[in-house]
This record gives structure tokens, sequence and C-alpha cells, in this order.
């Protein structure tokens, strides 16, 4: 005689057996797929991640260089001018007054323009307070001596007419950073008379606008760092000019990569970190550019994947009753 009740037991066995089975196969296969999808996904980007960043990392080295190419020219020009050079060598500093307010209308980064003679004595100075402000010149009772700046000595020494970069830099006078920060190059020159050094031309540049322009317009965090490691820019505001400010360095967040980073002197792809860095110099001075992936499209695109993967469980689990 057929037992229904154990006939109707098994059946609801078997059929629970069957969907813990349905899950469990469709589970583990969701999760091959994921893994497999993943790892292929990351590939594709880390490739696509290193050609893109790579052709965006020359066209900002280009950018650079252009810049400080543009730059040495324009202020060799102002040093070699005869105009110049004849106040020089009469010391007649009154037209190189007017010549120098000259130059700085029509070059409005230019936050400072002066010429220091031999013992280091500012002669004559122009200055603005920010970009686009007019310039003005400085009283000679305002006037200071240069002598012991580590620009004047470091220019003194160059052969006749050899630009000198400084380091990027915050301003200061007085022995006081200017407030706000003001980020400035200088640019110096030494100056000869019949082959007897006079003193140094300089202009200092403002540069802020310059470095945002730098890495503007672009789909990834950017670090600049000088050759000790010290942030110039980095995605956290805090962590700028750390030099200055914070102390903080690359070491602090790429310990492990941070001096294979500082001591590269081309391209390069760390892999492990998903970063490219580029080397760049500007005058004696080396500095990296950093690239990452942003921070917040990775969290968004981990997100995303996230949301898939429960939307496929919520039907695997649906289906399994169905």
């Amino acid at each position: 005689m057929i037992d229904f009740n154990l006939l109707q037991y098994n059946k609801n066995r078997f059929r629970l057996q069957l969907i813990i089975s349905y899950v469990i196969f469709t589970l583990l296969l969701i999760i091959l797929i994921t893994v497999i999808h993943v790892y292929i996904s990351e590939k594709q980007e880390d490739m696509m991640f290193k050609q893109n960043v790579k052709s965006d990392a020359v066209q900002r080295i280009n950018y650079l260089y252009q810049y400080l190419d543009q730059k040495e020219s324009s202020i060799k020009a102002i040093a070699i001018s005869p105009f110049v050079l004849a106040s020089i060598a009469i010391a007649n500093y009154e037209p190189l007054k007017h010549y120098f307010m000259d130059m700085s209308e029509v070059n409005s980064d230019y936050m400072q323009i002066r010429y220091i003679d031999a013992q280091g004595w500012e002669v004559v100075r122009v200055d603005r307070e920010k970009k686009n402000t007019p310039p003005f010149l400085i009283n000679p009772l305002m006037l200071q001596n240069k002598q012991e700046r580590p620009y004047f000595s470091a220019t003194k020494d160059l052969a006749i007419f050899k630009v000198r970069f400084s380091p990027l830099e915050l301003n200061e006078e007085y022995g006081q950073l200017d407030q706000p920060i003001k980020p400035v190059l200088r640019v110096s020159i030494p100056m000869y008379n019949q082959e007897v050094f006079s003193g140094i031309l300089i202009v200092i540049l403002f540069v802020e606008e310059f470095m945002s322009q730098l890495f503007a317009g672009q789909e990834y965090d950017n670090y600049l760092v000088d050759q000790e490691g010290y942030y110039l820019i980095h995605d956290n505001p805090n962590k700028q000019w750390s030099r200055y400010f914070s102390k903080a360095r690359l070491h602090d967040d790429f310990k492990e990569h941070a001096q294979a980073i500082l001591s590269s002197t081309d391209l390069h792809y760390f892999h492990d970190l998903h970063i490219f860095t580029a080397p760049v110099y500007i005058g004696d001075y080396k500095y990296h550019m950093i690239f990452m992936p942003k921070k917040s499209l990775e969290s968004q695109k981990r997100q995303n994947e996230t949301q898939i993967i429960y939307l496929i469980l919520t039907i695997v689990i649906l289906g399994s009753f169905l």
C-alpha cells in the first residue's frame, strides 16, 4: 500500500534539496563569473589607464617645458637689451625704473622685477601685489641687501647671460611668508659690464595659476612632490606646500615605494600602486608628477558593481522558489 504521507515528505524534501542545490550552484556560478569579470575588468582598466595617463603626462611635461622656455627667452631678452646694458654701464638707473615698469605692465604674471648690484643691494625694484593688479616702484628707502640669499650667490657664479631657475617656493618678505601665500618661481641672470660682474637681474613670477593649469581638466588625482618628497600639490589641501606647513611627505602615503618614485628618471607605471609617475626638471631641481585614478570614480565603480551583484542574487533567490 502506498504511503502518501511518506511520498509527500519525500517530494517536499526533494524540492528543498533541488532549491538548495540550485541556489548553491547559481551562487558558485555567479562568484566564478564575478571573479573572472573583476579580473578581466581590472586588467583592461589598468591597460587603458596606463595608455591614457602616459599620453596625458607627456602633454603636461611639454606644457611645463614650453612655459619655462618662454619665460627664459623673455627674461633673457630684457637682460641683453641695449637699453638695459647701457643704463647699467653708466649707472644711470632712472631710465631702468621706467623700463621695468613697462615690462611689468605687459607681463601680468611678473610679481617682481629687480636689478641687484654686485654688492647685493637692490637698485631698482618694481612689485605688484596680485596678478593683474598695477605694478608699483619700491621706495629707495625700502630696498634691501640680498647678498646672503642663495639665489644671489648661485646666480653670481653663472656664466654670462646664463639663466637660473630657482625651486618652486612660497614668497617671503622680511623673513615671513606672504599671506595669503604666493607660490612663485624666481628667474635670475647675471649681468656684466665689459666682462666684469655688475649684478643680477631677477624676475619673480606668480605661478599659482600656471600650476593649476598644469593639472587642469584631468580625470586623475594629482600630486606634485619635490626631490625630497615634500608635497606642493596634493588632493588634500592640508598637505599642499607641506615643506612650509604640515611636513607631510611622499613616504607617508607610499612608504614602501617612495624611494623608488623619487629615484626614477623616466616615466614609470607602478602596477601594484596603480599610479603613474613622471619626473620633471625646473633648472637644477627635480620634481615628480604623480597621477592616480580619482578616488571618487573608483568608489562609484565599486558601488555600482556591488549593486549589480545584489540584484543578481535577488533574482537568483526568487527564481529558485519559482
